[in-house]
């Protein structure tokens, strides 16, 4: 669930910098004081340049929640994962807005899915009953651009739809043998090549691989890992967060860039 209200936001606006960010609730108060009331707003209850702070440990991606609340001093209960949510409620919004196209002629781009989330044994050997995310992702191996697409299923009615959005004409496609690929070249008109993965990691002779977009599901995963835990009803911010990072998240813009998404998504009323 979005955590973002409307009804209550504060302006900031320097020489370098202007934004207008909407109200989020702080749960348990500022500073995690009990005696703060829960509707009282992120900006309102809280210091602003002290959400300056969080935002430029949020913006470097490789601090965690729990070292920023240290730092700060700041409830990490409530307070600290509702101003991260409100980051990756920001990536969300422009990841949407800026929807990416990758590959285009004399272009390779290997796809392919992964789960992200699913059941997990117990101690007593059963299995939690949650549902499984599946995730579909391609990335131009010159480039290195990519993205991440939560899916409901890996169908061709589903995949196939998206290949023709996100890949650009005259690429050529690499994938392992799912059978929701059979139909590529038919559908996209897009060259297409797999590799048989209960055989080989390389296809022989044609050299075919999905490795570049495997990889990228192990940093992903990776990312989530030292999360210490994720939500699975969260799944698309955490992909939104980790595809933006990937892309604007550079060491030395990275604050710059989540700025300027500030910027763009609450832009100061004129």
């Amino acid at each position: 669930m979005r955590r973002r209200d409307a009804h209550l936001s504060v302006a900031f606006v320097s020489e370098s910098y202007s934004f207008f960010l909407p109200s989020y609730h702080c749960y348990g108060g500022a500073y995690g004081d009990p005696s703060l009331s829960r509707t009282k707003t992120l900006i309102s209850a809280c210091d602003f340049w002290l959400f300056i702070q969080v935002s430029y440990f949020w913006s470097l991606q490789d601090v965690s929640e729990a070292s920023v609340g240290a730092m700060l001093h700041l409830d990490t209960m409530h307070t600290l994962p509702d101003w991260f949510n409100m980051h990756r409620d920001l990536c969300i919004d422009w990841m949407q807005a800026h929807p990416n196209q990758i590959g285009g002629p004399g272009h390779v781009v290997q796809i392919d899915e992964s789960v992200v989330s699913a059941a997990k044994r117990t101690a007593n050997g059963h299995a939690r009953p949650i549902r499984e995310r599946w995730v579909f992702g391609g990335i131009d191996t010159t480039t290195k651009e990519a993205f991440l697409v939560e899916v409901e299923r890996r169908d061709a009615a589903t995949l196939l739809p998206i290949i023709q959005q996100r890949i650009l004409p005259g690429s050529t496609i690499w994938s392992d043998q799912w059978a929701a690929y059979r139909g590529i070249e038919r559908v996209t008109g897009m060259a297409h090549s797999s590799v048989n993965h209960s055989l080989h990691f390389v296809e022989p002779g044609t050299g075919v691989h999905t490795n570049g977009i495997e990889n990228l599901w192990r940093c992903a995963k990776d990312k989530f890992k030292r999360m210490h835990g994720t939500s699975s009803a969260h799944i698309t911010s955490y992909l939104d967060e980790f595809m933006w990072s990937r892309q604007y998240g550079g060491r030395d813009d990275s604050f710059e860039n989540t700025v300027a998404m500030m910027r763009w998504r609450y832009p100061v009323p004129r």
